[in-house]
């Protein structure tokens, strides 16, 4: 055997396939040796379209599952996953690829999603979570700041006022007596009309919803009166007439209702 030589080359390549010859020889014999080479200088391409395509999302869970696809001339070969406060892992598939289940902490933090392909060339695309632990608040202004109020009418309007730390999704109402339910209109100044009654009482339930999915619920039982109060006077006499000498007149009796009697008031015509 002969001296070994060591020789470089710089071979210019296009991207695709190249096939590179090398070809030595001594003047008796030669060799050649043919290498294919592919030169895939794209990185490919990477998205998360669950649970959404937005570039912020907020959950009131603990953790969060992602989906998305990935596209590549060569092929992708990994996608993987890290949190900003910690964790990192594999996604499942790679055209289309999951993760079940991502742990989260109090808070913002980034999820980067990181895709790869054969020739080592990687590209990313990023989800800014925040896990709200916090609940809405709202409450109930009108009919009544208290926790009933009653109506003659056979229907009622509700208003009132909610606030979140983050931002408010809806603001919805149910009617446990007639199983009647709707969304208010507008969330941190709401207002729903027109909600049906039956007679007697009516639980009626507001729940403010944010957007991580946290509930919040106040609640007014709302009485529809349909029945007239009764009223009996009873002395000085129970008759429907009575005279007197006297230039005063003490009257006394018993009213009574289905509710309640709120005020007995005299006339003399």
């Amino acid at each position: 055997a002969g001296p070994l030589i060591n020789w470089t080359a710089d071979v210019s390549l296009d991207p695709g396939t190249n096939t590179v010859t090398i070809t030595a020889g001594d003047g008796i014999s030669t060799t050649i040796v043919t290498v294919t080479v592919i030169y895939d200088p794209v990185a490919p391409l990477v998205k998360i379209t669950g649970p959404t395509t937005a570039d912020d999302y907020a959950t009131g869970l603990g953790t969060i599952s992602l989906a998305g696809t990935t596209s590549d001339a060569r092929g992708v070969t990994e996608v993987t996953w890290s949190n900003s406060l910690g964790g990192s892992g594999t996604a499942l598939g790679t055209t289309t690829w999951s993760v079940a289940s991502i742990p989260l902490f109090d808070g913002p933090q980034l999820i980067t999603i990181t895709a790869e392909d054969e020739a080592g060339n990687l590209t990313t695309d990023t989800l800014l979570v925040t896990y709200d632990v916090t609940l809405p608040d709202v409450q109930i202004m009108s009919p009544s700041v208290s926790a009933t109020a009653y109506s003659f009418s056979s229907t009622v309007d509700i208003s009132g006022i909610a606030n979140d730390n983050i931002l408010l999704g809806s603001i919805t109402w149910s009617n446990a007596a007639t199983g009647d339910s709707g969304t208010a209109t507008g969330t941190t100044f709401w207002s729903a009309t027109s909600i049906p009654l039956n007679p007697g009482a009516n639980l009626i339930t507001v729940i403010a919803t944010d957007t991580s999915g946290n509930l919040k619920a106040d609640t007014i039982t709302v009485y529809y009166d349909t029945q007239a109060p009764g009223v009996v006077i009873s002395g000085p006499t129970s008759l429907p007439t009575f005279r007197t000498n006297s230039a005063t007149l003490v009257i006394s009796g018993t009213a009574s209702d289905d509710i309640g009697v709120s005020q007995v008031t005299w006339s003399n015509v």
